[in-house]
């Protein structure tokens, strides 16, 4: 058995791009021993077929032991103590912290209460603990009773939950629903002998899954160090030696759809960077066309931004080297005017037929305008007009995660009777900039650390950034003409990329099945 499991994990090297392989490997070992698969064949006059019966036969259930206590009163309890005298405190579905006493002093299995990923197959859901410990409220206290502890834990990290838990944003397993979960109980003996099996088994999926980690490790710096010489090549030369690189190792720098992020966000930088589209001579200069949006915002009275048409990018403040005819600006120079939407009471759902939506950030948050991503205006509630999206608007975030708060998109197509929240912000370009351009630009690492650096909140879950924040942000600005080319060029290859993934995927998904086909026949 160990030779053919064995070798069917080796097997499973060839398929680390498979996503989960390895979890559904453990699952599918997993779910093989509890329902008999790794038994072999039974002894003389003994019946194949195991007893089945609920969880509330072959447990004691300590729930009523168990005590809660809180952070900050674990925190005083066990300040100033010793590491010697202070005992795990278990949640529900791992340690989350340490405390100045005991509960239990044995070996239990640990069943999640609630805050468990019950409809997640490959995740756990019970653990096994010794020894003296505390255990909260928020996992069931389990003794195995006539059955191994070990065994049942296997059992019940396959249960189906799907008809036992109650709540939708904090699923909730009560004792009443758990204590009918069905048991196999096979004799003691035979279950000591399957839970052996199973740990070698999973000694080697350990192995096979430090070997995918490492691999991707190495993949993943290799894929970046390559795509960052690539976008920060100075010189001709350079570019050409970059690229040859990644040409030379295609297939190795873009193996798994992750990596097409890394090579979307390369493209980005080269273009904002002059690298895609060369300029022609009726285009003019950037300095040209700073010139002439300064004098049509002075005609039109719209140059009312404080500061606006100082050369306020020095050198120094210049985050990368750009085409000699390009020049550095600040959105303070390029912008008509702005406004932030407005946030009435809404309902927690969609909008629905001819309902008015308000915009939740993440329409706004992941490169594509997401019209579907917003909250039903509540009836009686007259929508503010002024704050209805339109087609062509450049949207910002201006309140979000650390991670997501300044991102932008275009919008492409009208959407019907959406508005602003007032955390969005619709930012009105001269007619002389191509929005498009600007929004690639606001993808780039570069306009990522000045939110980073300049938003305010002490939370990174929530952070926040002024009108002179993006204001200020330094932009490169070429000629309208090689704006609208550049943002051609970056658009195709856009395309490309996203049929590259969807290849990539189809490839994963095929070798997850795959995987999961060995899986089953590992322990058959």
């Amino acid at each position: 058995m160990m030779q053919k499991s064995d070798h069917m994990l080796q097997e499973m090297l060839s398929f680390s791009a498979a996503g989960g392989g390895v979890a559904k490997l453990r699952r599918a070992i997993i779910q093989t021993a509890v329902s008999g698969g790794m038994s072999g064949p039974p002894p003389a006059n003994t019946p194949r077929a195991w007893p089945v019966v609920p969880l509330s036969e072959c447990v004691d259930v300590l729930d009523a032991q168990r005590v809660p206590v809180n952070e900050p009163e674990r925190a005083k309890r066990i300040a100033g103590k010793k590491p010697a005298d202070l005992f795990p405190y278990y949640g529900a579905t791992r340690q989350v912290g340490v405390i100045d006493g005991y509960i239990f002093d044995e070996e239990l299995v640990l069943l999640g209460e609630d805050g468990v990923p019950f409809h997640d197959p490959e995740r756990p859901k019970a653990y096994i603990v010794s020894g003296k410990c505390w255990v909260n409220n928020h996992a069931h206290a389990l003794r195995g009773r006539g059955v191994d502890n070990r065994f049942l834990c296997h059992v019940l990290n396959v249960a189906d939950y799907s008809e036992r838990i109650t709540g939708t944003t904090r699923m909730k397993l009560t004792q009443g629903k758990m204590l009918d979960i069905p048991v196999p109980v096979p004799p003691v003996a035979e279950q000591k002998h399957i839970v052996t099996k199973v740990d070698q088994l999973m000694a080697l999926c350990d192995d096979l899954e430090a070997k995918q980690t490492k691999k991707r490790a190495l993949a993943t710096q290799s894929t970046r160090s390559a795509l960052v010489a690539l976008t920060t090549a100075e010189n001709a030369d350079d570019l050409a030696a970059a690229w040859r690189r990644i040409q030379t190792r295609f297939e190795n720098f873009v193996s798994r759809p992750d990596d097409v992020a890394l090579l979307r966000q390369a493209c980005i930088e080269l273009a904002v960077r002059g690298r895609l589209a060369g300029n022609l001579p009726s285009d003019g200069s950037g300095q040209d066309l700073l010139r002439k949006i300064r004098e049509e915002n002075q005609k039109a009275g719209k140059a009312k931004n404080p500061r606006q048409g100082e050369a306020n990018v020095t050198e120094a403040a210049q985050p990368f080297q750009i085409p000699s005819h390009w020049v550095w600006v600040c959105w303070r120079d390029l912008f008509q005017s702005s406004e932030a939407g407005w946030s009435p009471q809404c309902a927690s759902r969609p909008r629905v037929g001819d309902e008015w939506g308000v915009l939740k950030v993440s329409a706004v948050s992941w490169d594509r305008f997401d019209p579907d991503e917003n909250k039903a205006l509540l009836p009686g509630v007259e929508p503010r007009r002024d704050c209805a999206v339109q087609a062509g608007d450049f949207l910002m975030s201006r309140a979000n995660t650390a991670a997501l708060v300044g991102r932008s998109v275009v919008v492409a197509q009208q959407p019907t009777r959406l508005l602003m929240s007032d955390k969005t912000i619709r930012c009105h370009f001269s007619p002389l900039v191509d929005r498009s351009f600007m929004n690639y630009y606001n993808r780039t690492e570069t306009a990522r650390q000045h939110y980073i650096a300049n938003a305010s909140g002490t939370s990174d879950s929530m952070k926040n950034i002024s009108r002179d924040v993006i204001l200020d942000i330094p932009a490169p600005l070429p000629p309208l003409a090689e704006q609208k080319r550049i943002v051609a060029k970056v658009d195709h290859l856009m395309s490309l990329l996203d049929d590259l993934e969807a290849k990539l995927r189809k490839q994963e998904d095929a070798a997850t099945r795959l995987a999961e086909s060995l899986a089953a026949a590992v322990a058959a």
